[in-house]
């Protein structure tokens, strides 16, 4: 799930930004060297070697409380991701079985449906019959033709839901792309 993905990057995000905060307050130290030679103005062979090296070693003792403040709210946010990270699980979880639980649904539904249609038609073409000899009601014909084309928009009805709900869980568990071979 994208939320899922887009959560575990600002969380890998928030510790690389945890470490470099506390890499700040680590030990420092620094060497320097530096070798120059100079002409002498006095003296004898007139060139003057200097070398100097330099070891400087820095520690921040105390910054009122800056770093613990900062690490404190960044560890808070790693908290809020991690459980949003959690709710969006359990939400997914959930959206996936109501997803399975409608294509089942609706395959059972369509099964009865396409009976019910055969029934139905079955019984509008004996009525249509019986009409042309005359022994059949007018009302009753197209109140049968009504409930034929009434089942046949259900039928419908049914396949487009099942249509939306199979691909909305193609999306829910990240399997749409790959399903229309994209990728």
């Amino acid at each position: 799930n994208i939320e899922i993905l887009i959560n575990q990057t600002k969380r890998n995000s928030k510790k690389s930004e945890l470490k470099a905060h506390n890499a700040a307050f680590k030990p420092t130290l620094d060497f320097s060297l530096s070798v120059s030679k100079r002409n002498s103005n006095f003296g004898g062979n007139g060139i003057e070697d200097d070398t100097r090296a330099m070891l400087k070693l820095a520690y921040l003792l105390y910054d009122g409380g800056k770093r613990e403040s900062k690490e404190a709210r960044i560890l808070s946010e790693i908290a809020q991701l991690n459980y949003l990270d959690e709710q969006n699980r359990k939400k997914l979880m959930w959206d996936v079985k109501k997803l399975h639980n409608s294509i089942n649904t609706l395959d059972d539904t369509l099964t009865n449906t396409h009976e019910e249609l055969s029934a139905t038609y079955t019984m509008v073409k004996t009525y249509w019959e019986t009409f042309k000899l005359s022994s059949q009601d007018l009302d009753i014909l197209l109140q049968a033709q009504r409930q034929l084309n009434k089942t046949q928009l259900n039928i419908l009805r049914y396949q487009q839901n099942r249509i939306n709900d199979f691909f909305k869980l193609l999306a829910k568990e990240g399997k749409l792309i790959s399903y229309f071979k994209l990728d």
